[in-house]
Parts: C-alpha cells; structure tokens; sequence
C-alpha cells in the first residue's frame, strides 16, 4: 500500500486475504480513513493509518461465517463500527464489540446483498431487496424493520434527502422497470 505521495504505508501483521471478500476503504477525511479486509479464517480486519504511514490494526471481527461479502461502517459523532457479512443463505450485524446483533435468513433463489447506508439523521440502516416478493426491506442496526417496511420494490436502492427538506427519500424501482421515489416516515 502507498500513500497519495507515494510513500509505503508500513505494515507488521502477517495473514492470507480472502480472495473471494472485497477489500474496501473509507475516507471520511484523513484522521478517519481507514483500511478493510477479510483474512482466509474468518476474520475481518480493519486498519487505520496513523501520521507515520503505518497500518495499525483499529478492530478485528471473528465472523460466524465464512463470508462471501464484508461491509463495515462507521459512525462518525460514536466512533462505533457496524459490521455486516453474509453469505446466500444469510447475513448478520456485528457491534463495536463483535456481537451480533442479529441474522436474517435470505430464502431468495436469486441472491442480493445487502447493504449499509444511512437516514438523513445518520443512523446506520442495513437495506435488502427480496427477488422473490419484490420487497425492500429496511432494518436498524438492532435488527428492527423501519416502519412501514417491507415496500414494494425490485432493486437496491437508495436513501437521502433528495427534496433538501430533511426528510428521508428512498429511490428504487418497481417489477415493471418504472422508477420510484417515496417519502419515508
């Protein structure tokens, strides 16, 4: 790894990535940048790079799985970190602790993930799209459906402030290709 200058970011722990698990990164602004990766027994590392370019390891998460995917957030006023894995037949949350907070079971013959994103307010939300009901399904980090949820939808899907009156807008679409934009409560 290097630096935007080119310099090598230094790096003492040994492991074997996943090759099957997305390393990704986060950027938020340099003091909470950060580096994440799935090693080949199940654990998910996440680093920091402190000011002398050196990787430094900031969390570690056992997963209960061996995962086909791995994405973590975190939350910028808490410092706390969610971490979401799965495979096709399920996927968890993991807390700042590495407890889980909760599974849901994925009985879709067509697979898609899900996904971490945020309210207006920046809570951390985790979406889910079910191929086979055409429903999108929106849950807390506890593992509680958003009210109102599951909605009719067939894509992943998008949630902001799209009206810039600091409501929460999800952008989808419908079993028939027509875009949708609903208001959230």
């Amino acid at each position: 790894m290097y630096s935007l200058k080119g310099e090598r970011i230094k790096q003492e722990t040994g492991f074997v990535l996943n090759p099957t698990v997305q390393i990704f990164t986060s950027v938020i602004d340099s003091a909470n940048a950060f580096v994440a990766l799935t090693d080949t027994n199940s654990i998910f590392n996440i680093f920091s790079i402190d000011s002398t370019l050196k990787l430094a390891t900031n969390q570690t998460y056992k997963l209960s799985i061996h995962p086909e995917y791995v994405q973590a957030v975190m939350n910028d006023l808490t410092k706390d970190w969610i971490v979401l894995s799965g495979d096709k037949k399920e996927f968890s949350v993991f807390d700042k602790a590495n407890h889980k907070s909760f599974s849901i079971p994925v009985v879709d013959s067509i697979f898609s993930r899900p996904f971490l994103n945020n309210t207006v307010s920046g809570d951390i939300m985790i979406g889910y799209t079910s191929k086979s009901t055409n429903k999108i399904n929106w849950y807390t980090k506890q593992g509680t459906e958003y009210p109102s949820f599951p909605i009719d939808g067939s894509s992943t899907f998008c949630v902001g402030n799209l009206m810039m009156n600091g409501g929460n807008y999800i952008v989808s679409q419908d079993k028939f290709n027509n875009v949708l934009l609903i208001k959230l409560k």
